[in-house]
């Protein structure tokens, strides 16, 4: 099974200057991950190797007014005045907390902080400590805090934080003004109008000739042949005069993989492979259970690390009539027991122009 292994960072030496907040990051420290997406917006997450049970995250949005926030999920109910550090109990104040979630349905149990200030309370009780718990064994949960430090001061060092009193770890006299403003939310491309649709007959015509054609190709990378078990190729409409047609390559228990080409509608059906790029640099040659809307020129990728989805990516590319243009990309690289919920965003669009 070929997949996509995305295992980047994209970290400059200095991010002083507001206009550097638009590269994402991914990086891990430890038994902690740092992402911050497009915008500047950053997250640290506890992600040992082995799930303890507790998910301990930190959100700070980028630019002065970011609002920090610290969550906890348990898999049982828990209080912050349960929590103890290196097995004593913390001291948290309880008026500075709530239940974000109550844990009923498929939501775990979750309580954040209501405060900034309350987060960075928090912050300053654990940073310097090894394991942050709560409850006694089977009820035990447990969340690493080792490299929980360096993650922090990634974090400050990307939104410009360092040196002034809104810094996660190394405060300074600077006042929280100085931080750099987010970067602004790239608007998302116009869709395409909606094209004329194929049926079925050119549909499997654009997918023999591109068979052929590609032959060579095909037989290189050792693309499976079509009609494997849980194999499909598909073909869609781009556009007048273009069709996408999905090859299906690689088979596992869990999911699909497709080399695409777009093709010209007439014959003799020129192909020319589509090759895409992910945020931190990668280039997809192909995509994992791909999905493809001609009503909204959305394409889809979702590439699961293993068949838990606690780790992998995925990403959305709208065609805007000539190219495909990355709207969304989420990210976990590390299989440690996490909801794909908590893969970290690392690119985002807002509203179209």
């Amino acid at each position: 099974m070929k997949l996509l292994a995305v295992m980047c960072c994209l970290l400059g030496s200095s991010w002083a200057a507001a206009a550097t907040l638009a590269a994402p990051v991914y990086k891990g420290f430890g038994d902690w991950l740092v992402g911050c997406d497009n915008v500047g917006d950053c997250e640290a997450l506890a992600a040992a190797a082995e799930p303890q049970r507790l998910t301990l995250r930190i959100q700070q949005p980028a630019g002065p007014a970011g609002r920090l926030t610290v969550r906890l999920e348990g898999d049982e109910r828990f209080s912050v005045t349960d929590l103890q550090l290196d097995g004593r109990p913390l001291g948290l104040d309880a008026a500075g907390w709530q239940v974000s979630s109550d844990g009923q349905g498929e939501q775990p149990f979750e309580i954040a902080s209501r405060s900034p200030a309350a987060a960075a309370d928090f912050l300053a009780r654990v940073r310097n400590g090894q394991l942050l718990s709560y409850g006694s064994g089977d009820a035990r949960g447990a969340a690493s805090l080792s490299g929980l430090s360096a993650a922090l001061l990634l974090i400050d060092e990307k939104q410009g934080r360092l040196g002034t009193a809104a810094a996660l770890l190394r405060r300074g006299s600077k006042p929280a003004s100085s931080v750099p403003a987010a970067a602004p939310v790239p608007p998302a491309p116009a869709a395409s109008p909606v094209p004329p649709g194929l049926d079925e007959r050119q549909g499997r015509a654009l997918i023999a000739a591109v068979r052929r054609s590609q032959a060579g190709l095909l037989k290189e990378v050792d693309c499976e042949a079509p009609g494997s078990p849980g194999m499909v190729d598909e073909a869609d409409a781009l556009d007048a005069r273009e069709a996408l047609v999905s090859l299906a390559c690689w088979a596992g228990a869990y999911q699909t993989s497709s080399l695409l080409f777009r093709v010209q509608r007439a014959a003799p059906h020129a192909a020319q492979r589509l090759v895409l790029k992910s945020p931190l640099g990668s280039r997809y040659d192909h995509l994992t259970n791909v999905s493809y809307d001609p009503g909204t020129g959305v394409l889809q990728h979702f590439a699961k690390g293993r068949g838990v989805a606690d780790c992998g990516e995925s990403a959305e590319w709208q065609f805007d009539g000539r190219d495909f243009v990355m709207t969304r990309f989420s990210y976990m690289d590390r299989c440690a027991g996490l909801r794909p919920e908590l893969w970290f965003e690392l690119w985002r669009t807002g509203a179209p122009r």
